[in-house]
């Protein structure tokens, strides 16, 4: 009877691990990929995100060389360069601070909460991620409409800082390219995360 008894607390432990793992997969995506990242963009995209990100990476060198430039020129040879701030301001920080949205949403990168998940099934799982890239989508559509308007005010009057005279109205465009990129992406994942949509549909 003991023997019995120790057989079937193994049995229904087994059936327990059996269950727990099959509620994690159904969350976490059958082959246990990211369930944000599941519903693939168009390779076109794809290369445009990576571009963006190679743009962003090279800033962040040439700033950091500007910086050691200018340091190096301040300590041993008592020159500053006036436009050193300026730069940094407004052409090395938008580039390599921006460019990186659209990427991180297409390899879901970003943070994500889901509570919203637990405890309902796959399908209505795959509502809440096609609803929560509809308003990641809506969100980063308000950025680029605002960030765009503002770009074009300031290249129709030719903006420049007043500390130095350099023109600061290029760089603003990245913002509202780098945010229309992440819409993008934003829009087929929620399509992508649709119940019944085929996974990577789009690739």
């Amino acid at each position: 009877m003991r023997e019995d008894g120790r057989a079937s607390d193994a049995l229904n432990s087994e059936q327990s691990l059996v269950e727990d793992s099959d509620a994690a997969r159904s969350t976490a995506g059958a082959d246990g990929s990211d369930p944000y990242n599941d519903a693939a963009v168009p390779n076109g995209l794809g290369r445009t995100t990576t571009v963006l990100t190679v743009v962003g990476g090279l800033a962040l060198i040439v700033m950091t060389l500007h910086v050691l430039v200018d340091v190096t020129a301040r300590f041993f040879f008592n020159h500053a360069f006036i436009t050193t701030i300026d730069y940094i301001r407004y052409w090395w920080m938008p580039a390599f601070g921006f460019v990186g949205v659209a990427a991180a949403q297409m390899t879901g990168e970003h943070v994500s909460i889901r509570i919203l998940e637990e405890g309902v099934s796959p399908p209505h799982a795959r509502l809440v991620r096609c609803f929560g890239s509809l308003m990641t989508a809506l969100f980063y559509a308000g950025v680029m409409y605002y960030a765009g308007q503002q770009a074009i005010e300031h290249m129709e009057r030719r903006q420049y800082a007043g500390t130095s005279g350099l023109p600061t109205w290029q760089p603003e465009l990245i913002l509202p390219v780098s945010m229309g990129v992440g819409c993008l992406c934003a829009l087929l994942q929620a399509v992508g995360h649709f119940p019944g949509r085929k996974k990577n549909a789009f690739v």
